[in-house]
């Protein structure tokens, strides 16, 4: 017994689709015959909000930057980057 999943494009959502490589990170890309949308199915969007998310709650716990950095993987020099335009936000709304 086979499970047959559906890929779908990101714009037009046709089923019609062709693997045309790998990006340099080893995402598998895509075309799509019926609208000529070349590139990936599932962005990183989503994960990179998550990761800005708890590294935004970490510092509101408190938590050092080399704290945060060991806890998310990500370098110290990314961190300061997410609270800088956070803290950057903070006061354009003011």
């Amino acid at each position: 017994m086979s499970i047959m999943i559906a890929l779908k494009c990101r714009r037009c959502a046709s089923v019609n689709l062709q693997r045309h490589g790998h990006t340099a990170s080893g995402q598998q890309k895509y075309h799509c015959t019926d609208c000529h949308f070349y590139g990936t199915l599932a962005t990183k969007d989503a994960e990179r909000e998550a990761q800005r998310q708890l590294v935004e709650q970490l510092h509101l716990e408190r938590s050092s930057q080399r704290a945060i950095a060991r806890i998310t993987g990500m370098s110290r020099c990314t961190i300061m980057q997410i609270l800088k335009k956070k803290s950057f936000n903070r006061s354009q709304r003011r």
